[in-house]
């Protein structure tokens, strides 16, 4: 084979290597056997320091029992030189144990050399031919216009000619950067709410002056809809389907633009009556310089990359394109973009009581991405760019969820994690991984996270991962609000949900006692003066069941003073009470006060959740009456 291949023991100790891989490395045959690969000639970091083997590919292998595919890596010669590698990892199994593990690698020095000049020739085509490309569109427009000197009827036809042409190139150049970027995941997006009205307006706007030129009209029919889209990008989309559209229609006919809400989408439809597309060909016009016929690029103009470009921006939107059309009828060109409901308009504000998310990404066009779906779905959004900026706003916000990238400048997303699940205030905040990386690769943070994906990351499966975090959290922290002030307890609600705590609101003593019973709360708020009696009332019941002796409890009322059923008066109830009972008084202590006083209280029963329930008996909180 022309791949290299080790083997390895469990201490990670070469035990064989094939002729190819000694060649590769560049070792005499058998100097290797022995020793620890990972010292041996894995390559250092990009900083120089030495690979860990937290997170190794071998380490993943012979610990865990982990395939890795794919993965790059660097390796050292024997003379000290560094050159890149793809490898394969599997564990070596002996009856269903692990006894070591054996790794394929082959050197992309060569495909690394093409991607460079591949680079390096994008850089040329943007810069060295884009500029003198503008010099001469400019001299051409200028001779053009008669400023410079009269025209004869065949010198114009000559500079028009040179105009279209340069034109010509000037689009393939664009377009041949766009589809690479698109490819290689570079392509920048602005994703925010944007009106389908606005977006077919413009493009018609842009493409009015070909369409006249070519006899066809642009019609507008139906426009509802508002879609989280890339302003430029849509625009772009849409110019392009209505160019081929005109393109392809005789003098005389008519294409009409429309947008309709469909579900969680928002359809977009560009219909010509040209000549059709072939069923064979319906597919393949999305490809990278195809076109219905092989003489269409010379009499009708075009680069053949337009419906690739078109498909790549759609799908990096979520949404999908396709063709319709009959021969000589006419096509339709359908895509959708994910929709933002009225009433979730990112610009207007989530609810108030919506659970707040902090995400966290290095890219800003996907922070506002993930942010606007997270908005379209009834949460509210917080947006960080670095990992001590998400670890600070979470432990001084306190968020229902956590969405974080992996691999960031600073800290990284394993240490972001790491800092919040040692901190008692923010341990139990779920959080969700949304990396370019797989689990395998940080196997201690794919532990301690609530969910992992892996980008690109679809609008449904985002909301499913958020949704499955808080349905966890809201199992295991639940408030009972008790309070007769339907105004007081909005507020209350509305303060407390957004951490994504299941908060649920009674006013009576009947239906605290019943809730309070089927929800099992982690925390009670309580007023003590209710319609039907005194909220102790309720706790008294309450308590009788063994899995609430141990919720602790809020007393939240009007009064300064309460006092036991002997007539002694407990403590000020702007303080915490001798049995651990927390007693505010609504005059002194503002609703975001009692906020506070509810996070510190979930986080004691957090803890004591993790404990036998006998070690804490004694110190059970309670109300006397």
């Amino acid at each position: 084979m022309g791949d290299g291949i080790y083997g390895l023991d469990l201490d990670g100790r070469i035990t064989f290597l094939n002729p190819s891989a000694e060649h590769i490395l560049g070792h005499p045959r058998g100097a290797l056997l022995g020793r620890v690969a990972h010292d041996a000639f894995h390559g250092p970091q990009d900083d120089g320091s030495a690979y860990p083997w937290t997170g190794c590919y071998v380490t993943e292998a012979i610990q865990h029992g982990l395939v890795s595919s794919a993965e790059e890596d660097t390796y050292i010669r024997a003379d000290g030189s560094t050159f890149p590698v793809e490898i394969t990892a599997s564990p070596l199994l002996d009856e269903d144990r692990i006894s070591g593990a054996v790794v394929v690698f082959r050197d992309v020095t060569q495909r690394h050399e093409v991607d460079r000049m591949k680079n390096e020739f994008l850089s040329v085509v943007s810069h060295e031919l884009r500029t003198p490309l503008t010099s001469i569109r400019g001299s051409l427009g200028l001779i053009s216009s008669g400023a410079l000197v009269e025209l004869t009827p065949q010198a114009e036809r000559m500079v028009s000619i040179a105009v279209e042409s340069s034109d010509r190139l000037t689009r393939l150049i664009n377009d041949i950067l766009d589809i690479e970027r698109i490819q290689s995941g570079k392509l920048p997006m602005n994703l925010v709410p944007q009106d389908a009205a606005e977006l077919l307006r413009a493009s018609a706007v842009e493409m009015g002056g070909l369409a006249d030129s070519a006899g066809v009209r642009l019609e507008l029919v139906e426009r509802s809809g508002r879609v989280l889209a890339d302003r430029d990008r849509i625009v772009q989309t849409l110019t392009n389907l209505v160019g081929n559209a005109v393109k392809f229609s005789a003098a005389g006919g008519t294409v009409r633009l429309e947008s309709f809400v469909e579900g969680k989408n928002v359809t977009f439809a560009v219909h010509d009556d040209g000549r059709g597309i072939p069923p064979d060909k319906l597919e393949a016009v999305f490809d990278p310089f195809q076109q219905v016929d092989s003489s269409d690029a010379r009499q009708k103009g075009g680069t053949g990359l337009g419906l690739a470009i078109s498909r790549g921006i759609v799908e990096r939107h979520g949404g999908q394109i396709w063709a319709e059309s009959e021969l000589g009828t006419g096509t339709t060109v359908r895509f959708t973009l994910p929709r933002v409901r009225d009433l979730d308009r990112i610009d207007e504000g989530a609810p108030a009581d919506a659970p707040v998310i902090l995400v966290c990404d290095d890219d800003p066009s996907t922070v506002m991405g993930f942010s606007g779906i997270l908005a379209k779905h009834g949460y509210r959004p917080e947006g960080v760019s670095t990992g001590a900026e998400a670890v600070e706003r979470a432990t001084l916000g306190r968020p229902a969820a956590v969405v974080l990238d992996m691999v960031m400048p600073g800290t990284s997303g394993a240490e972001v994690i790491a800092q919040l699940k040692s901190d008692r205030r923010t341990e139990n905040i779920p959080v969700v991984v949304v990396s370019g990386t797989t689990a395998a690769t940080e196997p201690s943070a794919a532990a301690a996270a609530d969910n992992w994906l892996v980008k690109p990351v679809s609008e449904e499966l985002l909301v499913v991962a958020v949704e499955a975090a808080l349905d966890d959290r809201r199992r295991e922290a639940s408030v009972l609000i008790v309070e007769d002030d339907e105004d007081l307890a909005r507020v209350l609600v509305a303060l407390l949900s957004r951490h994504g705590l299941n908060v649920v609101h009674v006013s009576t003593v009947a239906e605290a006692v019943r809730l309070g019973t089927e929800l099992q709360p982690r925390v009670i708020v309580l007023d003590l003066d209710l319609p039907d009696g005194l909220g102790t009332e309720a706790i008294d019941e309450l308590r009788r069941r063994d899995e609430l002796r141990h919720a602790a409890v809020v007393v939240y009322t009007a009064t300064d003073m309460v006092s036991d059923m002997d007539g002694e008066p407990l403590a000020d109830l702007s303080q915490d009470g001798p049995d651990g009972t927390v007693y505010l008084t609504k005059a002194r202590v503002a609703p975001w006060e009692l906020e506070n006083h509810v996070l510190r209280l979930m986080d004691v029963m957090d803890e004591r959740a993790g404990s036998s329930m006998g070690e804490h008996s004694e110190g059970a909180t309670h109300v006397g009456a």
